[in-house]
């Protein structure tokens, strides 16, 4: 009864924001949710809930559970865990000399943790001595297994303990507790703060650090190929750039895969309702269009190695932050999700080129797009 409460009131909604009936209104969420897999909230933001969008436009978007399928051919589940634990992936980075932000520390609840230094961690009070001691003025702290970036935390050492981007504070017993308290996630992992480079500082007018999305795809004869690339925008006051079903308010970018120029821009209207495109930054009304990203051959190089290092992984959603000393990897992800791809209505052809792949044909890149290998 709650889902089917929800659903009404999601449709009820979708209704009055665009005008139309509720029996056209729920025809299309039946269409988009039951016929091509759609989470209601994804169908809400990008605008598909309404009955007046043609039919043929759905085409140009595609579900996670249309996604996934892909996916598990391209990548064998049982390595997974390469990109899914964001500590093995850590780990893994560092053994191929790929460049990550620094580790702090790994916290598993009530098994043994680690600290940097080599510092073994068994309990309570170990952890509370290296919490007060171990760590630099200002870390980042996330689940293990966690998304949407739920749960991360950006803290900086304050008087008595620790302050977070939203200025809550915790001392270094108070942040041990909230750990173990997680419900959700039991494992978190401590990792040095990046800045990004000035000029997404600048593009943005945040410190916030703000990473582009590349999805790159290994065909049959070992090259490696961008398929999607979208740098992530910060709009407000977000402490993360995800996108979040349009949740964040953050927008997404185009990227031209050859140049590192940025393309179209869009990002949630009005209540989340719909897709807009967005000329300039609302904050700092810089102008998108032609905006060059930093670092490009730099981060080409990069992309390149890190897909060939994660084989047999495939395909591979990277996050790769760009910053003043470099390019370097956030996070892999072996079942990317369609958000950033469908934002800018580009899903359905990438899937093409992942069909393309599995049907033994060559894998097709967007003319565009170099081949990294």
């Amino acid at each position: 009864m709650v889902r089917v409460g929800r659903v009404a009131r999601a449709v009820r909604a979708a209704a009055c924001v665009y005008g139309a009936g509720l029996v056209p209104t729920a025809r299309r969420a039946v269409l988009v949710v039951r016929g091509e897999g759609f989470r209601l909230e994804e169908a809400a933001v990008l605008g598909i809930l309404d009955p007046s969008v043609p039919v043929g436009e759905l085409g140009l978007f595609a579900s996670r559970q249309r996604l996934r399928p892909l996916q598990y051919r391209l990548n064998p589940p049982e390595f997974a865990s390469l990109t899914e634990d964001k500590a093995v992936f850590q780990r893994v980075c560092e053994l191929s000399g790929l460049p990550v932000p620094g580790l702090l520390g790994l916290f598993y609840g009530g098994a043994t943790g680690w600290g940097v230094g080599g510092v073994v961690l068994a309990g309570r009070e170990e952890w509370v001595g290296f919490l007060e001691r171990g760590l630099p003025a200002e870390f980042v702290v996330k689940p293990t297994h966690g998304h949407y970036g739920l749960l991360v935390r950006q803290l900086r050492r304050a008087a008595g303990g620790f302050v977070d981007e939203s200025g809550a504070v915790l001392s270094a017993e108070g942040l041990y507790g909230w750990m173990g308290a997680q419900r959700q996630f039991r494992s978190f992992l401590f990792q040095e703060r990046l800045h990004g480079h000035r000029a997404l500082v600048e593009l943005s007018g945040t410190e916030t650090l703000q990473t582009i999305r590349v999805i790159t795809l290994v065909d049959g004869a070992g090259s490696a190929h961008i398929v999607f690339a979208g740098q992530k925008i910060v709009t407000g006051d977000s402490p993360a750039d995800n996108l979040h079903d349009g949740r964040t308010g953050n927008a997404v970018a185009e990227v031209d895969p050859v140049s590192g120029r940025l393309g179209r821009v869009v990002g949630p209207g009005a209540g989340a309702w719909r897709l807009v495109e967005v000329e300039s930054h609302p904050r700092t009304g810089v102008s998108f269009s032609g905006f060059q990203l930093p670092l490009w051959r730099e981060t080409l190089e990069l992309l390149e190695r890190a897909a060939l290092a994660f084989l047999p992984l495939r395909t591979i959603g990277w996050d790769v932050a760009l910053t003043e000393v470099g390019p370097v990897l956030i996070e892999g992800n072996a079942w990317w999700g369609p958000a950033p791809p469908n934002f800018l209505g580009v899903t359905r052809p990438l899937m093409r080129a992942l069909e393309a792949e599995l049907g033994g044909a060559p894998a097709k890149a967007p003319a565009t797009s170099p081949r990294l290998a």
